[in-house]
């Protein structure tokens, strides 16, 4: 919730939603963020190391029209892994 809370007062009227992905070599965070606002993923990156532990800092951030969702209305994290891994 962290990094969910720092990415949404850095990109304006988003929604954000991170996962784990395991790469074989560790688990890696990962941000999903939904909006229109236009942004760079590396300078929001840079901005999140000057404001959160290294421990949190995500691997990647990707833009998406909408975070899916499940029948019970909540993000579906498994979709948002799967929405991240094509497109790293």
């Amino acid at each position: 919730e962290e990094i969910n809370t720092a990415v949404r007062k850095l990109i304006n009227n988003s929604e954000v939603h991170t996962v784990n992905i395991n790469e074989g070599f560790g688990d890696t965070l990962n941000v999903c963020v939904a909006t229109k606002e236009i942004f760079n993923s590396a300078d929001i990156l840079k901005k999140l190391k000057t404001e959160l532990p290294t421990y949190v800092i995500p691997k990647s951030i990707q833009k998406v029209g909408h975070l899916p969702l499940n029948q019970n209305g909540k993000v579906d994290s498994k979709k948002v892994r799967d929405l991240i891994l094509n497109a790293i």
